[in-house]
């Protein structure tokens, strides 16, 4: 049986098709986390989630006091043959500089966990700039370059400070999945909820702080856990820029 479509009525579906398609197109997209870059141009993007299928999760640190815990958890990597990207707070640089030159000198990558510890959210778009700038040059007169990840020294997103940080140059970084550890309880309920949770593609972050006491426990045990699940732990530029990770030159 032959089905004969009038001539008229095919350029009405045609140009019905269209339409919606330019609609679809129009449409805003809703701001998602898991936003990727473009691999061939490596446009600036917000992070916080690689969609992947592959086993392969980053592990984030925010480090803005303390001088002890964070020993622990650079032993930690060191003994899991891993490396990880922390985010260092300017003025917690400058009070322990020989730490930071630590965590450089073991090949771990380095983000700006603000150089102040004022909420991005409550300055002004010249004051970010001005802040992350600090930063930059602060960790560049300790031997680390470039500076290409930025998470504000504060635990929300914010779209407008990720627009800011995003059209300065870098990259804001945030999260998919939160360690959650406190001061007052074991490693085993933090640690439940990270095995509970995490799937292929998250960046995962741990706070580093002095009364954390479990931070490294529960960062062992974790690993040990995902790699019995055969996960790797990439760095966040290796994460999402595989094919290009030589991003900066160790002094």
């Amino acid at each position: 049986m032959f089905v004969i479509l009038k001539w008229t009525r095919v350029k009405e579906i045609t140009a019905l098709f269209l339409i919606l398609l330019l609609l679809f197109l129009a449409m805003p997209l809703k701001h998602e986390f898991a936003i990727i870059p473009a691999q061939d141009n490596h446009a600036y993007q917000t992070f916080s989630k690689k969609v992947t299928e592959k086993k392969e999760i980053s592990l984030t640190f925010n480090v803005m006091w303390g001088d002890e815990v964070i020993l622990d958890v650079l032993e930690e990597l060191e003994q899991a043959n891993l490396h990880a990207s922390f985010f260092l707070n300017g003025k917690w640089m400058l009070r322990n500089e020989d730490l930071a030159e630590l965590i450089i000198d073991r090949n771990h990558e380095i983000g700006l966990l603000g150089y102040d510890d004022q909420a991005y959210s409550t300055l002004t778009e010249t004051e970010i700039v001005e802040d992350i700038k600090n930063g930059e040059e602060l960790l560049d007169s300790i031997g680390y370059e470039p500076l290409l990840f930025v998470r504000p020294p504060e635990y929300e997103y914010n779209n407008s400070v990720a627009t800011i940080i995003e059209q300065a140059g870098y990259h804001p970084t945030y999260w998919s999945l939160f360690a959650p550890i406190q001061a007052s309880q074991d490693s085993e309920k933090a640690l439940e909820h990270l095995n509970n949770h995490v799937s292929p593609g998250d960046v995962v972050l741990f706070p580093i702080s002095d009364d954390l006491k479990e931070t490294p426990n529960v960062l062992r045990d974790f690993i040990k856990s995902k790699k019995q699940d055969d996960f790797d732990f990439p760095t966040l530029s290796q994460l999402f820029y595989p094919a290009d990770v030589e991003l900066r030159q160790i002094q």
